[in-house]
């Protein structure tokens, strides 16, 4: 476990704080979620009954809701969070509004993750590894340039050391002195012997589960829209670049066709071949020369490498469109698939 931009004086140990756990899905985020329900943190007033997470600030809540929202928990509870793996992406528009942040990022292998997705979710394996790469890429950029606290968690470490993991913490929260028993309940928790779900609402397995995996591909989607659509907008910058080298590139070539055709008029190359074998001409090593070094033939080598240069960018250029059309089409799939139902109707409780 790695600590950033922490006062190990624990200067605002007495301070109520946000606590926000943030990785991939199915990277060990509600393990941690759950560890701080334990350990009196509230993390959403009706969270999910099994990944302890909550949608805080829905992608279509407007600034006033979403402060109205913060106030409102700040004034209910000294500590209180949550863990939503999708709002990694929004994060910097929500930041500077909570109270006193600390941000706790877990890391799991990432092919235990893309497995994990395939078992659960259903999505393919190499869809997965590329999309949490893509999720860890922004952890990472979030790491390194936010300047609030931050515990680095491995989810690996987690598990083979529960009790390090809670002590680390509470350590990092300046929460060390809660009572033991619920220090205890804490590490139980993350040891397996508790992870199950905290609601009593909903009774019928198969509705918990159901529920489950809408959830889980709902924010599957949800994380695979945002890479797919920062990959849209990186292609879409690729291509600008590629227009322009395009119209360079055609302008180079414009302006050697028109050299050529103006020194093709002014040399007369049969002519000049006489010259070379004429040995009453003084100056044929001269002609000879200009011939080697400025002939129809050298430009014409010249201009030709360059279209063919030319049609390279213009190939790629092609291919960039075809990708970016191909990434809406996988959004706008997403989009309809995230609306159906993934069980039957009869397998959920109403």
């Amino acid at each position: 476990m790695q600590f950033l931009n922490w006062d190990q004086d624990n200067s605002y140990s007495e301070l109520c704080k946000t606590v926000v756990i943030f990785g991939a899905g199915r990277g060990g985020t509600s393990l941690l979620a759950g560890m701080m329900r334990e350990l009196g943190v509230c993390m959403g007033e009706n969270p999910h009954p099994i990944k302890y997470e909550f949608d805080m600030f829905p992608d279509d809540i407007s600034l006033v809701d979403m402060l109205s929202k913060i106030n409102f928990y700040n004034k209910k509870y000294k500590n209180w969070g949550w863990k939503s793996p999708k709002d990694i992406f929004k994060i910097d528009s929500i930041k500077h509004h909570l109270k006193v942040p600390y941000f706790i990022i877990v890391f799991r292998n990432i092919v235990d993750v893309a497995n994990s997705a395939n078992k659960y979710n259903g999505l393919p394996f190499d869809v997965m590894i590329s999309e949490t790469t893509h999720v860890y890429a922004e952890l990472a950029n979030f790491i390194k340039n936010t300047h609030f606290p931050i515990a680095v968690v491995s989810y690996e470490d987690a598990l083979s050391d529960p009790e390090n993991l809670v002590c680390n913490l509470l350590n990092f929260l300046g929460m060390a002195k809660l009572p033991k028993t619920e220090i205890n309940k804490a590490i139980k928790f993350c040891s397996g012997e508790s992870y199950s779900a905290i609601s009593e609402q909903l009774k019928s397995q198969d509705a918990l589960f159901a529920g489950m995996l809408r959830d889980d591909v709902s924010d599957s989607t949800s994380l695979q829209k945002a890479a797919l659509t920062t990959r849209i907008n990186e292609l879409t910058a690729a291509n600008q670049n590629l227009v322009s080298d395009l119209i360079k590139a055609n302008d180079i070539v414009s302006h050697l066709t028109n050299k050529f055709l103006a020194l093709n008029k002014s040399i007369d190359c049969n002519k000049l071949e006489g010259y070379l074998y004429n040995k009453e001409y003084k100056d044929y090593k001269k002609i000879k020369t200009e011939i080697k070094n400025y002939s129809f033939y050298h430009i014409d080598s010249v201009a030709n490498n360059l279209y063919l240069e030319y049609q390279k960018i213009f190939l790629e250029y092609k291919l960039n469109i075809k990708l970016r059309e191909e990434y809406q089409r996988k959004i706008d799939l997403l989009v309809v698939l995230n609306m159906q139902s993934y069980l039957p109707a009869q397998s959920v409780d109403s």
